[in-house]
């Protein structure tokens, strides 16, 4: 013990100064470090929370813009009928454009609307 006392004290003031050093290095880091891993842990939650939310309109959807397709194309095939023509009478309109147009064609926009809100 005796020799620890009369030994140089420059190696001992060193030591001490790299040990705190260290520890104070080491915190810093470690501290950076855990919130690093919450920012990503949170950002593959949210991603894993935005890819159930598309999963469960995914077929809705699916199914809603290939029926909206359909309809497009007999409207296009059948413009020169005159489905829509109504010339101010909407109270005698014909079925297409009283039934398909305001009430089917809007029904296929109802699934996307989580995803515009």
């Amino acid at each position: 013990m005796s020799d620890l006392f009369s030994a140089k004290t420059d190696l001992l003031w060193a030591a001490l100064v790299s040990a705190v050093v260290s520890a104070a290095v080491s915190y810093f880091f470690r501290k950076r470090e855990a919130r690093h891993r919450l920012e990503v842990e949170y950002e593959y939650e949210q991603r894993k929370k935005l890819r159930d939310l598309i999963g469960r309109y995914h077929g809705r959807l699916l199914h809603a813009a290939n029926s909206l397709n359909y309809r497009f194309w007999n409207l296009y095939t059948n413009s020169e009928a005159g489905w829509l023509d109504v010339a101010g009478r909407y109270n005698e309109a014909g079925y297409y454009f009283g039934r398909v147009v305001p009430r089917r064609l809007l029904r296929h926009f109802t699934p996307a609307r989580p995803f515009l809100c």
